[in-house]
């Protein structure tokens, strides 16, 4: 078959999930029955290990948010995984921590995860600038490594045409170019209100979301198409049809 479908899920933050939005996706997903699933990274919160985390934060337990995105790995079952910044947070601390306790605290939960991305026979992708991008067809996609309004701009300039999260907001930005140079911010699948953003205007723009398309393997060809919830509600066509 040269026409496949794909979905592109981001954005997850454990317990910090949008359980409504997810549930929808994940739904989605059973009745679009996608050839690729792609996690786009921020599976975990991992708040207590944010450079600014407050003394409650850093006192919190990460079990809840470590079940909730394992389970969501399970659930998903992705071929490829983009982890994000804050997934990075468990690599830094396994390899700079000045606690003991926490460096390998880390370093056995990134084995569990690296394990669990084998069991599901799923590509790890590192959350890397230039190690960090999973070619799909004509797209690429990345986790995302710019935010704020002009973030669909500059990963048109830096990735051409792609897809990522990272800023939790749906947005896109077509470059004057010869060739296509057109990004998609993809959106989120976590709360909108993350608490430690309470006074950042800029999650004033965040909006519930993911990304689902076709790419054809014989022409090199493929698009995508946004997926958002409007008021509350998640209303989309689930079939692809040449004509």
């Amino acid at each position: 078959m040269a026409v496949k479908r794909f979905i592109v899920l981001s954005d997850i933050h454990g317990d910090n999930q949008c359980t409504r939005s997810l549930g929808a996706a994940l739904q989605f997903c059973e009745e679009f029955k996608p050839h690729i699933r792609v996690c786009g990274g921020d599976l975990f919160d991992a708040r207590p290990l944010r450079m600014k985390a407050s003394d409650d934060e850093r006192r919190e337990s990460m079990a809840d948010d470590w079940g909730a995105g394992i389970k969501f790995l399970g659930d998903f079952r992705p071929h490829v995984l983009l982890l994000g910044n804050h997934d990075y947070r468990l690599y830094k601390h396994r390899d700079e921590s000045s606690n003991g306790v926490v460096r390998d605290s880390c370093g056995e939960a990134i084995r569990d995860l690296e394990n669990k991305c084998g069991r599901l026979k799923c590509q790890l992708f590192p959350y890397d600038a230039r190690r960090g991008v999973y070619q799909m067809g004509p797209l690429k996609v990345v986790h995302g490594y710019f935010s704020g309004k002009y973030s669909a701009a500059r990963h048109a300039e830096t990735y051409g045409r792609c897809l990522f999260g990272h800023d939790h907001s749906v947005s896109e930005f077509r470059a004057t170019a010869l060739d296509i140079r057109h990004a998609r911010g993809i959106g989120c699948l976590c709360k909108l209100d993350l608490g430690y953003d309470d006074r950042t205007p800029g999650k004033l723009r965040h909006e519930n979301g993911f990304a689902y398309g076709w790419i054809n393997d014989k022409t090199g060809a493929g698009d995508a198409f946004q997926a958002r919830c409007v008021d509350g509600h998640w209303i989309l066509p689930t079939g692809i049809k040449e004509y």
